[in-house]
């Protein structure tokens, strides 16, 4: 079951010198080597010059954190859907890379986004609030979930609390409630407290209470409690109109891990009920997604290939914190081969983590359909990780109906 997505993530995009997914593979048939996703990734001395943006953004490294959690949830989820054993390696190996995305960073607690194979330590400086969800969200679940050796359940422990611990000292108002970028200088996409969205301010809370839930340290529950009613309030009307898919995925990650953590039946309560909403909003996209998706005249725009970074056109978003922000950007390629796939895969995996909510069979034969009719052997993008991931976390979803 959806083997083909599985094979094309582990076997075209994760590396094993720094167990990491990478973003993309391009066509190096001019360099006489064969397609992958590594070859075209910036070299130890741009990234170290921060070239060519502190975020790596379009460099094909820019997302590596992100689909490390990605894919702790889908091994997770298939685990629990099947009892197979044999997904502790797997566990395993992403949160090797998960591991190394914390131990390469300068300061404490820091996720980077991703880490060059070469020397396995060069990084770019600017992560992202979504970096650090989904590294907490994949780092959380591992911990509960029966996968995790000893070893590795304290390494989660010291990594949490090393988290929550530069939230704490950085978030705050003086910074302007951002993360900041690992060296300290100013970053983007990184505020993760006052005036952000009602998807983002759930976060911080997050953060801190999945540091309580592993750690047991009481002072991480304070904080988390002195937001929840701040939190609640701003989330409360999120819609899902004018906020892209993965906004309201990583809405959901927040709400999911904050359900299953807090002690109180009323608190839990509340956030299922946003859970709920948000998932039936999301669910009933799926079905003219697929349709579109599924379309004759799509499957040419799906195998759409990538260019390397550097032949790329490069977009100038602004001179900050002592660095410029060249980023490369392929329109017409993220556009029809990447957002369509990533969007319906989480659109339904929005739907399956909703405590109790049932997944309609409708949705799960879409999310069956695409795997089936995917062309992987040409297609270049981290897409088909959201197939995968749907694909699991339905089947998940369905074992734990009443």
């Amino acid at each position: 079951m959806f083997d083909k997505s599985w094979d094309y993530v582990w076997n075209r995009l994760f590396d094993r010198r720094t167990c990491l997914f990478y973003d993309y593979i391009t066509d190096n048939s001019d360099l006489g080597i064969p397609d992958d996703a590594v070859a075209h990734l910036p070299s130890p001395e741009l990234i170290k010059r921060q070239i060519p943006n502190p975020g790596g953004f379009g460099t094909g490294m820019e997302d590596c954190a992100l689909s490390a959690g990605t894919m702790m949830d889908t091994v997770v989820a298939r685990y629990k859907a099947t009892g197979d054993i044999g997904m502790k390696e797997y566990a395993s190996a992403v949160y090797k890379g998960m591991e190394l995305l914390t131990d390469v960073c300068e300061t404490p607690g820091f996720v980077a986004r991703g880490v060059s194979p070469v020397d396995k330590k060069s990084h770019y400086y600017n992560s992202s609030r979504d970096q650090f969800t989904h590294w907490v969200w994949g780092a959380w679940l591992f911990f509960f979930s029966g996968l995790a050796d000893e070893r590795e359940k304290e390494s989660v422990k010291e990594r949490m609390a090393r988290i929550a611990g530069m939230c704490e000292k950085r978030c705050v108002e003086e910074n302007g409630y951002d993360l900041l970028r690992d060296d300290g200088g100013a970053a983007i996409v990184s505020k993760m407290w006052g005036d952000v969205d009602s998807h983002e301010i759930g976060r911080l809370p997050m953060f801190y209470l999945a540091a309580w839930s592993i750690t047991g340290d009481s002072h991480w529950r304070d904080l988390y409690l002195d937001m929840r009613d701040t939190a609640y309030r701003i989330t409360l009307p999120y819609d899902m109109n004018g906020h892209p898919v993965y906004a309201g995925l990583q809405l959901q990650y927040s709400l999911r891990l904050m359900h299953d953590a807090e002690d109180d039946p009323e608190w839990k309560e509340r956030y299922r009920a946003v859970m709920a909403r948000i998932a039936d909003g999301y669910e009933k996209t799926v079905a003219y997604q697929t349709e579109s998706l599924m379309k004759p005249e799509r499957s040419a725009k799906l195998s759409l290939k990538m260019l390397r970074w550097d032949k790329a056109m490069a977009a100038y978003r602004g001179f900050i914190g002592g660095y410029a922000y060249y980023c490369p950007w392929q329109q017409e390629t993220v556009d029809s081969a990447f957002y369509p796939l990533l969007n319906v895969g989480e659109s339904a995996s929005i739907a399956a983590l909703c405590p109790g909510y049932e997944v309609s069979p409708e949705t799960a034969e879409c999310i069956h359909e695409i795997e089936d009719r995917l062309d992987t052997a040409h297609h270049s993008t981290y897409a088909p990780m959201a197939i995968l991931n749907a694909g699991w976390r339905i089947k998940l979803a369905e074992k734990e109906l009443p």
